[in-house]
C-alpha cells in the first residue's frame, strides 16, 4: 500500500485517487493525523508539498521509525529538499503512472517490495491486471472485489477487520456500510467454492484472512464465511 500525505485530506485524496484508478491501493491522510496511521503495511509514502510542512523534519522520523522500510516521495512544487531522504522529488504536475514506475525501479534497487504487487497464499492481483489468479486460474472477480483482495494479500497473515476492508479497500465517496462489505466477502468465498470447491477466506475473532491450501484443512469448513 501507499500512504498519500498532505495539510489536508482533500489534497492527500486527490493524489491517492489516481493510484487507485490504476488499481495500486493508497490511503490519503494529513500530517497531523500520520503518527496515528503510519505502519509497516505501507511500502510507500509521498509527501505533499512537505517544504511549507512546519515541523517536516517530525514527519519523516515517525515514517522511518514506524515504515522502514517504506519508499519516500515527495510531490512540492519548491523541490529543493536535499535535506530530506526522498527517492525521489516531484513537480505537482506529475503522473501517477510515473511514480508508480519508479517506484518498481526504486524497490528493485532496494530489495523491498513494490506497491502494486500483490501475491500471498498462491493468489496473485497484480498491478496492471484486469483479473487476479489462484495458482494460475483466473478468478471471476468485480473491480470492487478485486480491491478488496489485493488489501486482503497487502495484510497478509494478518486478520482484517470488515471496518478496516471498508476503510482501505473502497473510495471514501463510495462506502457501503459494513454489513455491505461482509456481502461482499461472501459473494467472493462462493467464488472460491465454485471454482475450487473451497472457500479461501477466512473468519475470525480478529477480522478476515486469505487461507493457503494447509490453512484451509487445519481449519475446517465451519469457520469459513
Amino acid at each position: 500500500m501507499i500512504l498519500a500525505i498532505a495539510s489536508s485530506t482533500a489534497a492527500a485524496g486527490a493524489v491517492a485517487e489516481m493510484f487507485r484508478y490504476m488499481g495500486i491501493l493508497c490511503y490519503p491522510t494529513t500530517y497531523k493525523d500520520l503518527p496515528r496511521e503510519i505502519g509497516p503495511i505501507y511500502r510507500a509514502v509521498i509527501a505533499i508539498e512537505p517544504s511549507g510542512t512546519p515541523n517536516a523534519d517530525l514527519f519523516i522520523g515517525s515514517v522511518t521509525r514506524n515504515a522502514p522500510s517504506a519508499l519516500l516521495y515527495a510531490i512540492d512544487s519548491e523541490g529543493r529538499l536535499d535535506a530530506f531522504p526522498f527517492e525521489r522529488v516531484y513537480p505537482p504536475s506529475v503522473c501517477s503512472s510515473r511514480i508508480a514506475a519508479d517506484m518498481e525501479r526504486d524497490a528493485r534497487r532496494r530489495e523491498v517490495a513494490a506497491p502494486g504487487h500483490y501475491f500471498a497464499a498462491g493468489i496473485e492481483a497484480e498491478l496492471g491486471t484486469k483479473y487476479a489468479t489462484y495458482f494460475d486460474k483466473r478468478l471471476p472477480f468485480t473491480k470492487t472485489e478485486l480491491m478488496i483482495l489485493r488489501y486482503l494479500l497487502a495484510s497478509y497473515p494478518a486478520l482484517r477487520s470488515a471496518e478496516d476492508i471498508l476503510k482501505y479497500a473502497f473510495k471514501r465517496t463510495r462506502q457501503p456500510q459494513v454489513s455491505g462489505v461482509r456481502t461482499h466477502l461472501s459473494v467472493m468465498n462462493k467464488k472460491f467454492f465454485s471454482l475450487f470447491g473451497r472457500k479461501l477466506i477466512h473468519s475470525g475473532e480478529g477480522g478476515y484472512v486469505l487461507l493457503c491450501e494447509a490453512q484451509t484443512q487445519i481449519i475446517g469448513e465451519k469457520q469459513l464465511i
